[in-house]
């Protein structure tokens, strides 16, 4: 089991204070559908999903935000742009 599936399979059951997912384009589930099994779980319906990928397109954005995700970060977000994203989601 890899990518997506592997970081499926684990957040099956599991407790977390957040999820993260990376890449839109992976091989096995693509970010989307990652996104959308996770809020299929009871146990991480209210829990903080960061997609973090190079797709910066408003459609892209749109679909994520659409199907649960907390928060959209390009990658070439600084450190700290990060961090402030993590915690305006984590801390309100």
């Amino acid at each position: 089991m890899t990518g997506a599936v592997l970081v499926f399979g684990e957040a099956d059951g599991a407790a977390a204070d957040a999820v993260p997912v990376g890449t839109s384009g992976a091989a096995t589930l693509d970010g989307f559908q990652m996104i959308g099994k996770v809020r299929e779980m009871e146990q991480h319906k209210r829990t903080p999903v960061f997609v973090l990928t190079t797709e910066s397109g408003t459609n892209m954005v749109k679909q994520g935000k659409a199907l649960g995700a907390t928060a959209w970060i390009v990658k070439s977000s600084t450190p700290d742009a990060l961090w402030k994203v993590v915690e305006k989601a984590l801390l309100g």
